[in-house]
């Protein structure tokens, strides 16, 4: 071929260079050979096992010893005999050399209150920076039911006021008409120090559906049995409740939460009870309620059963927010003259009861809700919900407002899931599994007043206490600040589109009456015939 000539192709047969037929004598001797899979693995052979221990149930016990050590013959109780000891040890001739060994020693020991500190703080207003922190939280305790074999859930928890390792828990089985008759309606408060076995019990006529410490007098409780009952618990007084409301005058029922009043002498509480009713008692006269009003809808007039209520004290005595099995958030004045006037407001958003309804505790026009699948967050001036976490695949049972961080707070979910959402990012922080069966599910949930500690208590009856890091427990530089901007700029968002969606409203009402149009058009075009 040369060079820059023009080619010129034309379709040709194959040519046979080489020629090979089949031979039959070694076809015969062909045989096909058998495959055979092995495996081989360099590293030992190693099995894992594990096994759960049964329970050991230990118990603490302790010995108060006032008197210091006396001889046998001594009988601590006759000061006779003891001043005729002392007498006869001071005239012992070494007991002046021994009390001056002991003087050198303690006059050393308090001389050293006037060296130099070396625990002093220089930088005491120093806040460390935690923001780089992942969120987390540590197992602490976990306080079991007793009566585990009951199958009794833990309905409702309240921390001490005072003291951080106290915590009161109330059993009871909130699903409809499955209370056992030989369920215990025993109640316990625990101490953390011994999570093993209860410091105290609370013997109602009837389980207890909710519970709360007294805010000025620590060793009074307030309870809500299931049967109605409204009872005080004086633990100076041991188990048995020091008074309980008369059936006539108590709840027809279960009572879903109670609630300590800010009052003067501090003896002031309510109760929520699903048969539509808000009473008010003084635990100084449980014979009948102070006051009372029922739950309306004012749409239709029906009555609305209670499952949750909140009482904030920044904005009076006479305010209150309640949720409802009809999931309607109502808006009360206690003060009203009518029973109408009392339910002023009514927030209508879930699809399911509202298990917890509560206000923000630095932002108090704005407050949560928890129910169906979802939690969302309101403001007074508006009647649908300003922010709302997505939609779950499980059932939301209860939250609450953390009482350290403004902008954070926690959902309980029915597949023992513990979630904290922060409202500055609008984004969930921690999803943390409580219960190793997702079956068990968490029914109350309860935080600290330090923020720190989070009692969840489960449908097994167990109560799991949670310490969190410091990024869900300490307040963030700016956060009440930049979290009421938040709330502003989401309020603002909704009313824009509030009014928008009137004007729309409007217009499409002036545009069907305008003629011309498909409506106003047909009707003016049959009155042009008429006239002519």
């Amino acid at each position: 071929m040369e060079t820059g000539r023009y080619c010129s192709f034309a379709i040709q047969g194959p040519d046979s260079l080489y020629e090979l037929k089949p031979n039959p004598a070694k076809q015969k001797k062909y045989l096909a050979l058998q495959k055979i899979n092995e495996g081989s693995q360099i590293a030992p052979t190693v099995g894992e096992h594990d096994a759960n221990t049964e329970r050991f149930l230990v118990s603490t016990r302790g010995m108060l010893h006032i008197e210091g050590g006396w001889p046998k013959d001594i009988d601590p109780r006759e000061p006779d005999q003891l001043n005729m000891f002392r007498k006869k040890v001071e005239r012992d001739e070494n007991f002046l050399g021994q009390l001056a060994n002991r003087t050198a020693q303690s006059m050393g020991v308090l001389n050293q209150n006037l060296s130099l500190d070396i625990y002093q703080k220089y930088f005491d207003d120093y806040q460390e920076n935690v923001s780089s922190e992942l969120p987390h939280a540590t197992i602490q305790a976990v306080l079991r039911d007793p009566y585990a074999s009951s199958n009794r859930w833990a309905a409702n928890i309240s921390w001490h006021p005072d003291e951080r390792n106290k915590v009161a828990v109330a059993y009871s089985i909130l699903r409809f008409q499955d209370t056992a008759l030989d369920m215990p309606p025993t109640s316990y408060i625990w101490d953390l120090n011994n999570p093993n076995n209860p410091l105290m019990s609370l013997n109602p006529l009837s389980p207890l559906c909710s519970l709360q410490y007294n805010f000025k007098d620590f060793n009074i409780i307030v309870g809500g049995c299931y049967n109605g009952f409204i009872s005080i618990w004086d633990m100076r007084k041991g188990s048995t409740p020091s008074d309980t409301v008369p059936i006539e005058k108590s709840h027809s029922d279960p009572v879903y939460r109670v609630q300590w009043l800010q009052s003067k002498t501090g003896a002031e509480c309510a109760s929520i009870s699903s048969d539509g009713t808000v009473k008010w008692w003084d635990i100084r006269k449980l014979a009948e309620p102070i006051e009372y009003m029922e739950l309306m809808n004012k749409v239709d007039g029906s009555k609305l059963g209670g499952t949750s209520m909140d009482y904030d004290p920044a904005l009076g005595s006479s305010k209150f927010m309640t949720g409802t099995e009809q999931g309607i958030c109502l808006s009360c004045n206690r003060k009203a003259k009518t029973n109408a006037e009392k339910v002023s407001t009514p927030f209508v958003g879930h699809i399911g009861p509202v298990y917890a309804v509560q206000r923000n505790p630095t932002h108090s026009r704005y407050f949560l809700s928890v129910g169906d699948w979802s939690a969302r967050l309101w403001m007074d001036d508006l009647r649908v919900p300003i922010w709302t976490t997505p939609f779950d695949t499980t059932y939301m049972s209860t939250g609450c407002w953390s009482p350290s961080r403004a902008a954070l707070f926690f959902t309980a979910k029915k597949d023992g899931t513990l979630d904290a959402w922060d409202m500055l990012t609008q984004q969930r922080l921690l999803n943390l599994q409580v219960t190793e069966n997702r079956k068990i599910g968490l029914i109350a949930l309860e935080v600290h007043s330090s923020g720190r500690l989070v009692a969840s208590g489960c449908t097994d009856g167990s109560v799991h206490i949670h310490e969190l890091s410091d990024t869900l427990s300490l307040l963030q530089p700016n956060e009440k600040t930049d979290l009421l901007t938040v709330f502003e700029r989401e309020a603002k968002r909704e009313k824009n589109i509030d009014s928008r969606n009137k004007e729309m409203r409007l217009k499409e009402k002036q545009a069907s009456n305008r003629p011309g149009s498909k409506d106003g058009g047909r009707i003016s075009s049959t009155a042009q015939r008429q006239r002519s």
